[in-house]
């Protein structure tokens, strides 16, 4: 039988969450090693403090709290593309916001692998590391952790900028690859700027031949 979770048991699960750097943050060193998410897990549980409490308890529950999270903030992005104001109603909103925001897309495999360390500690601890972020992950958590400084409604706004740049240079591209030697692009990307001072010289060159032609005719 599921275990039925109170308020206050709810907010100190949070509290505990918080306390472990290996649980929430994807840059952390520990982050990706399986021993390390299970003892914390297993010191959460103890600090809970409740006997029929288990580890996947408390790994399904904080599952669902980012679940909810995530379902509250969509509500306020939408209230703010609206020009209006959403307050969520949740009482621990603003502590699942201090721990998930805007983490909660990298942290959805971690459940799903310390489930399988509940399991079998011993063999999750034998398999292979996952490979080292790249650069553009890198930047995309340096990126993420300074908006989790910054207010709910600036990030928020912040983040629709971003990937309205990144669309725009996309859709830029696209641009590029559909045209054709025929067809001057306009865009500002760099591909299509270089094609065009291409075809800009050939031109240039092409109309000198033109009219060093008619002169001598």
């Amino acid at each position: 039988m599921a275990f039925k979770w109170a308020e206050g048991e709810t907010i100190k699960l949070l509290i505990l969450y918080g306390q472990y750097d290996c649980l929430k943050y994807p840059f952390d060193d520990n982050f990706d090693k399986k021993m390390y998410r299970y003892k914390a897990y297993k010191h959460i549980v103890d600090a809970m403090n409740i006997p029929s409490l288990t580890i996947y308890d408390c790994i399904t529950k904080i599952e669902d709290l980012k679940k909810q999270y995530c379902y509250e903030l969509s509500k306020i992005a939408v209230a703010i593309l609206c020009g209006k104001l959403y307050e969520s109603q949740t009482k621990y909103f603003k502590l699942m916001h201090d721990l998930f925001f805007p983490f909660v897309n990298f942290d959805q495999k971690e459940d799903k692998i310390t489930k399988g360390m509940v399991k079998d500690v011993c063999t999750e601890i034998d398999l292979t590391e996952e490979k080292k972020d790249d650069e553009f992950d890198m930047f995309a958590k340096s990126i993420a952790y300074q908006l989790r400084n910054i207010s709910l409604k600036s990030a928020i706004e912040l983040e629709k900028k971003i990937q309205d740049l990144v669309t725009e240079e996309r859709l830029n591209n696209i641009k590029c690859s559909l045209s054709s030697d025929n067809i001057i692009c306009c865009c500002s990307c760099s591909n299509c700027v270089e094609i065009r001072q291409k075809n800009s010289f050939e031109l240039q060159v092409t109309t000198s031949n033109q009219i060093f032609k008619t002169k001598q005719k």
